[in-house]
């Protein structure tokens, strides 16, 4: 039974620890239990619709630390349910490897557009950054408003 959020260990090692958390994108830098991280890129991929499998998977943050933050096992049992739901298997909510597995393959793709977003952190620029999501935001929102 999972104790623990995971993603791709490329993505610990190259992208948060070496380039996110230096320049404290988004001031999302924590002390040490990255829920927010891995929520925004868990967000990201949602919006794209596309989950990455793990190559090699890494834990990124504990249980405890998730179940802490306000709606984020809300969240990820959400996304989850919605996901068993396609393939009638709503049944299986309650197994925690294949819950938090949804989660991390979706924070895997979200990884991934955080590194088309900024390209070279060496040039990371915040406020560019949040325009960016802003745009996808409204984007978003004027598909979900062609909804109603």
């Amino acid at each position: 039974m999972a104790d623990r959020l995971s993603v791709d260990r490329q993505y610990v090692e190259e992208l948060i620890k070496d380039k996110i958390d230096k320049v404290d994108m988004l001031c999302l830098k924590s002390n040490g239990e990255r829920t927010d991280i891995f929520m925004l890129a868990f967000s990201l991929g949602v919006n794209a619709g596309i989950r990455t499998k793990s190559k090699s998977k890494e834990g990124l943050v504990l249980e405890s630390a998730a179940k802490g933050k306000d709606s984020v096992m809300s969240y990820i049992y959400s996304v989850a349910i919605d996901e068993l739901r396609k393939t009638d298997e709503e049944d299986r909510i309650r197994d925690t490897d294949l819950v938090y597995g949804i989660a991390e393959e979706y924070a895997n793709t979200g990884f991934g557009i955080i590194e088309k977003l900024v390209p070279d952190f060496s040039k990371y620029n915040e406020e560019e950054l949040v325009f960016q999501l802003i745009e996808m935001l409204d984007e978003k929102m004027e598909e979900i408003e062609g909804y109603l």
